[in-house]
Parts: C-alpha cells; structure tokens; sequence
C-alpha cells in the first residue's frame, strides 16, 4: 500500500496554509512510500482508509489539503487534481496580488503636502513648535533648529533621528506628532536669542514636502510680546498730538517698518498680531507709525492740556503686540511730524504679566522732531568700544569722479559711512546710536552708508578738492573715530598733448611761443633746454612733437620758459600742414607731448603764447588730451577752444 511519510504529510499541511500556487513554485514533490506492512486499500474520494468514517457529500475532507486532492484522480496520480486546482488559485492569488502592489505603488509616488500653521510659543529655556498635518500620504514629521534662517532639504529616501546636526542646524524632532516641546535635548535653549524652525512632511518612503518655516526670540528679562509708547508731553497748545514714525531696535539691528493697516504687516522679520493705541482722530490711526512712509498718528483733540506744560490727561500711547513672537527691543526712535505739536516727552514699556513696565533709559524729553535715538543694549564687541576706523583707503580718480576703497579695521564692523566735505577737519560728527542715510549733514554731505568696502563718488565736480570721513559703526550704531583722506575728482596722467585744431589765418601754418601747465592752483614753470632734457614745475619730462618747420622750431621751445621774441624761440609745425582756405584747420592734427614719467601730474588748466607776423599767426583753437600709456588718447573735459586770439597770453582753466 502506498503511505506518505510524515515530512510529506507536514509539507503538505505547509501547502494548506501557503496554496497551491506556493507550494507549486518552490517545486515539492510528495512521493509514496512502500509499506508492505499496511494493508493494501485503494485511496479514493470515500476518504482514507483508515477507520474514518465515508464522506457522502463527495466535499473536500478538511483534514486533507486542498491543494493536493480535489475531485477524483486521473490515473492514480495527482495530475487532474493539481491542475484545476493550480490554474484556479494561481488566478485568484495573482489577481489579487497584483491589485494590491498596485494600490501601494500609488501611495509611494505621491509626495505629502506640507504641513500649515506653524506656530512658536517661547519660554526662556525652550520653545513649543506647533502645526497642522497636510495629510497627503503624510506618515511623520521632521523638525529642524537653527540660528540663521533656513534653506534646506532633506535627503530622500534617509530618515533622520533627535538630535542629528546637519549642515542646516540640529533635528529637533523626528515622528508623527504635531507638537514638539524643545528644549535642545535637555540642554535648555539660551535666552533672548532668535531660534528660526522648519517643519517637513514625509511619507512612508521618507520622501520630503517642502517646509514651513518661523524664528522667534526665547525669553529674556527684556524680551516681551507687547509694548506701549507713552507720551507724556507735547511742545505746543494745540491740545493733540503728531507723530510721524516709531522705529525699534530689535535684537541690536534697526527694524523696517512694513505696517500697512491695523493689524496687517511686520516690524522686522516679525508680524504684527495687533497695533492699538489710547485713542486717535479720523484716518490718522497708530498703525501710521510703523509704515515706514510719511503717515501719521494723532490723538484726538482736548488729549493735552492747552496751556505750559502741554501735559497729556491721560497719558497717550501706542501698543504694539508681536502676538506669540517675544522681541528683545534694544533701542528705539521717535519721530515727529512736520507740523506742530509733537511728541517731547515720551518713553517705552512692556508688559511683565500684569502691567506695562517702564524702560528706564527709553525715557526722553526732548523735541522729537529731530528724530533722537534712545538705546540701551550693550556697545561694541566687548560692550564698551566701537569699531575701528577702516584701514587701508586708497582713492582712485578720473574726470567726475572718486572711487574710494578701505578696508575692515576689525572691531564688530557691521558697516560703513562716508562723509564728504570741502575742507578739513569736517564739522559733522555722528551721534553713537543715531541712524543716517544719505544726504546733505550741514554745510557737509553723508554720500554712502552700507556694507561695501569700495564707493566711487560720481557727483563730483571735476578737478575740484575733496575730503572724505570713513567711519565703521557696528550693529548698535557705535560709530569709529574717522580715517580722513583727500582727493581730486580729476587724477593725474603720465602723458598729456596740446593739440592746435586751426590757425587764424591763411598761411598755412603757426607760432605757439609757450605752453604752460597749471596743477591745481599753481601754473607749472617751464625749463625744457632740448627734447630729451629739462623740467617742467620742476618735473623732469621728455618731449614729442607731430612736426616742426625747417627752420628748427621744434617742440620742446613751447616748454622752454620764452613767451616772445624771435620766432626760434616758439614751436612751429612744418609748413603746409594747415589749410590755406577757411577753416585753415591742420591735417593731419598737429601737437606737441609732454611724458612726465613716474611723476603723472594734474593739469587743472592752461595758458597760450600765439604770435603775429607777416608770415604767421598763433593758433585759434586747440584742446588738450591725456594718456597713461602713450597710445590711448583722450580729450580734457572742457579743455577745448575755438576763435580765440593768442596772439597775446590765452589763460582758461577746466
């Protein structure tokens, strides 16, 4: 009789459980064993020979698999069962598997949608990040810390862990909740420092959204949410008040001021949850303040008193409330408007809890119209010295303009200003803790205040004497002692040449008995004793010339200190060079050079001897060029002329 054995039985039970599909591709084979012990019955679909009672309902018996007997066997095999049992469940299971790694490749395509409502609520030591789920295949969160604003993103496919540094900042938080207590893994955050968070959608394939992101300040003893502007006094009768903007210092950096409605816009990096104030008059509400224009704010009538001292009765003042942002306010500023009354005694508080609480050094009492500055925060690097002046300046001239290049002469340099003036020493000086823009200071001009470490002067005018003040200031407004320098909005060149344009007359060619150079305010002494020898304003220069007559009237005489006499004292271009029918202009151009070698000079303007004889006449026009190379020339601004008389001395300065 054919028995199976017990490993056979036990494959087949596996079968049961795994079907016939699975069973058919790992490739197990159940074979008879020989038993000439048993008794030797026929296996049929009665059920087994083996005590158990008949099946009558032709059913499959449950205690055997599926997989390996359904319906009557063809040839006392397994052939006809295996296949129509094979071919079903194959169908089935396929299909059935198929869908669902369908169904799971459409999830893992789709990227989560970002989470929304990003909110910070600070204490001193940690911070509460809180958002909204986007859903979208969502399985987790990524939150991220850092110092600076972040611009970063998660590398696909990698999950992350509590605590991790990346280039970014430090992973805060790695799961699927939606709020997060952090307190830099039990090492506390600092206080009044500015923490910026991004928070990361992922899905179950650590796929990542993009960010939502918001910095907020812990919280310090000076470091609040909301804050009051009181003014106390005007400087007038009129009974109400006008102020034109409020600027904070935030955190040791000058705030812009973004406010566009009530409670719509920013201060800084920060928006504004709500501006209000103890009362104002009409369209001129408080949120005027902080718009960074020309709005203003103003009370109602019968606020202050109309008669000395023009007290307010109550108090005045504006709040602002940053919401669930703490702001450290380090300094602030008041301006008033263009009209009377303003503001002349004032002060700023923030709220501790249960009452706005006095500043102490943001009290004031002075005319607001001059726009003073109160800040308390600490000066300098070590909190008692400014910057260092700029070092290395150099200045670079051309015509129209001066380029001025420095250097940071380390100390905390947040930035530099510039101020021009005409003469030394300059009578402005900053105010440590004012802010400046450009613009006219006093009889003196403050032309740049930036970050650049190079400024080229362009609204200058040429050839005349500058003086410039650098001063480096740092993030609070402490401004350096000066570093001075002068320059000339027209530098000086190597290589000049005077250049005769036409004669005045029909001879056909001319006399230039000198030529003198002045440099600034004083004319240039001419002592050229032959080409190649000789000074001029006690330079040593070299001489060229286009041309000279036969006569030996060469170049360098123009620059020999002869202003008349006989003609061999004067230069005279080869004859024939100028037109003998109006205009009498030369051709080709005619000129005479002067290199001044090492020493490039600054010629400012100059004087003409021309002559009148039978025979020649001095030059009508000329202008001057000027090169650094020898080869490239170009015009002096201004230095042009035409229809003039040289017959005598033409002096003129450009």
């Amino acid at each position: 009789m054919e028995r199976y054995s017990t490993a056979a039985v036990n494959v087949m039970t596996l079968c049961t459980l795994w079907g016939a599909v699975a069973c058919g591709r790992i490739g197990y084979e159940i074979s008879p064993i020989e038993d000439d012990s048993v008794e030797s019955d026929a296996w049929d679909d009665s059920g087994f020979d083996s005590g158990e009672p008949a099946d009558t309902d032709n059913k499959i018996d449950t205690d055997v698999n599926s997989d390996a007997h359904t319906g009557a066997d063809t040839g006392g095999d397994d052939t006809g069962s295996d296949t129509g049992d094979d071919t079903g469940s194959d169908t089935g299971d396929d299909t059935n598997a198929d869908t669902t790694v369908s169904g799971t490749d459409a999830d893992t395509d789709a990227l989560p949608v970002p989470p929304s409502s990003l909110s910070l609520a600070m204490t001193r030591i940690s911070a509460d990040v809180n958002w909204t789920s986007g859903g979208g295949g969502t399985a987790g969160f990524l939150v991220l810390r850092s110092t600076s604003p972040i611009a970063w993103a998660p590398q696909a496919g990698r999950s992350y862990s509590a605590g991790e540094l990346v280039s970014a900042g430090e992973v805060v938080y790695f799961g699927e909740n939606t709020l997060v207590q952090d307190d830099d893994q039990g090492a506390q955050l600092n206080e009044g420092r500015l923490y910026y968070f991004a928070v990361y959608a992922y899905n179950k394939d650590y796929e990542y959204s993009a960010p939502i992101t918001d910095g907020a300040l812990t919280m310090a003893d000076d470091a609040r949410g909301r804050f009051r502007f009181y003014v106390q006094s005007v400087n007038a009768e009129d009974t109400y008040l006008i102020a034109q903007e409020l600027r904070l210092q935030i955190d040791g950096q000058w705030a812009e001021n973004a406010v566009t409605g009530s409670n719509t816009g920013s201060i800084g990096s920060y928006p504004i949850a709500n501006i209000s104030a103890s009362n104002y008059f009409e369209t001129y509400a408080p949120w005027n303040l902080f718009d960074g224009g020309f709005g203003v704010w103003s009370t109602d009538y019968a606020t202050f008193d109309a008669t000395a001292p023009f007290d307010g009765t109550p108090e005045q003042w504006v709040e602002i409330d940053f919401g669930t942002h703490v702001v450290n306010v380090t300094g602030y500023q008041i301006v008033g408007g263009s009209d009377l009354p303003v503001p002349d005694v004032f002060d700023l508080r923030y709220w501790n809890e249960d009452a706005f609480w006095l500043i102490p050094e943001s009290a004031g009492a002075v005319p607001s119209h001059s726009a003073p500055h109160y800040t308390w925060a600490d000066r300098g690097g070590d909190g008692t010295s400014a910057p260092n002046p700029p070092c290395r300046v150099e200045t670079g001239n051309d015509d129209a303009q001066i380029t001025l290049t420095y250097s940071d002469g380390n100390g905390d340099t947040a930035g530099y200003m510039i101020v021009r003036g005409s003469d030394a020493p300059l009578a402005f000086s900053p105010v440590d803790g004012d802010v400046y823009t450009a613009g006219s200071v006093g009889a003196e001009e403050i032309v740049y205040v930036g970050t650049a470490e190079s400024f080229r002067d362009t609204s200058v005018m040429t050839r005349n004497d500058y003086t410039y003040a650098l001063y480096a200031f740092d993030a609070l407004r402490n401004y350096s002692t000066p570093r001075i320098v002068t320059a000339n909005a027209h530098r000086g060149h190597r290589f000049y040449r005077f250049v005769v344009d036409s004669t005045a007359t029909q001879t056909s060619s001319t006399l230039v008995f000198e030529v003198e150079f002045e440099a600034g305010s004083a004319w240039l002494a001419n002592g050229m004793s032959g080409i190649d020898t000789g000074t001029i304003g006690g330079n040593t220069a070299v001489i060229d010339y286009s041309s000279h007559s036969a006569f030996q009237r060469a170049g360098w005489k123009a620059f020999d200190g002869t202003t008349s006499g006989s003609a061999n004292s004067a230069w005279q271009p080869m004859l024939g060079t100028f037109s003998t029918t109006a205009p009498y202009d030369a051709s080709p151009p005619q000129w005479v050079a002067v290199d001044f070698g090492s020493n490039p000079v600054n010629v400012t303007g100059l004087r003409v001897w021309g002559d009148s004889t039978a025979f020649t006449d001095g030059p009508d026009a000329f202008h001057l060029e000027f090169s650094d190379d020898g080869l490239n020339w170009k015009a002096v601004s201004g230095s042009s002329r035409s229809d003039v008389n040289t017959n005598s001395v033409y002096e003129y300065h450009f």
